[in-house]
């Protein structure tokens, strides 16, 4: 499968997932993070996310996306 590679950086940055949605909040597994930015499943929003997630007292995550595991 071929993938276009500038379409894909493009929706990485301009792609905003939606956190009512559930299938495009943050969801990281124990193999990583199975998401596409073209499905707003992966892009910066989760990196920042996660990133704000990590650097903050637990009860603060209720005010990001409450990063979920995959199995």
């Amino acid at each position: 499968m071929l993938v276009n590679v500038p379409r894909l950086v493009v929706a990485y940055y301009a792609e905003h997932p939606d956190p009512s949605v559930a299938a495009e909040r943050v969801a990281f597994g124990t193999s990583g993070h199975r998401g596409s930015a073209f499905e707003r499943t992966f892009n910066e929003d989760h990196i920042l996310t996660r990133m704000r997630a990590q650097s903050r007292p637990s009860s603060a995550h209720s005010r990001c996306w409450p990063p979920t595991a995959s199995t």
